[in-house]
């Protein structure tokens, strides 16, 4: 069976608008920090806050990994940093 043209729900984001080029060209060259944020890396919670403030639109956060996706991003976990670790103790700590 195949699938007839024009089926499924439209895109808000639809690639002839200006929309998914602001949104990928804030991925790549713009910090959370500059907007406000406390962090320096984007994710789907801080991505879905600024659509909705600077776009309007609003995006649940299974959605916005969807178009992070289609957008030809990948999600990756990013590895926790402590700066009030002590890397000797750390050393004692680990079994060898």
């Amino acid at each position: 069976m195949v699938d007839k043209p024009g089926r499924g729900r439209k895109s808000r984001l639809s690639p002839d608008t200006e929309d998914q080029g602001t949104i990928i060209q804030l991925i790549t060259t713009k910090s959370p920090e500059d907007f406000g944020y406390n962090t320096s890396t984007w994710n789907g919670p801080l991505l879905i806050d600024w659509i909705q403030n600077h776009l309007n639109i609003s995006f649940k956060k299974a959605q916005i990994y969807n178009i992070i996706n289609d957008l030809g991003f990948t999600y990756q976990k990013s590895k926790g940093f402590y700066p009030e670790a002590n890397p000797e103790k750390q050393e004692e700590f680990k079994v060898e």
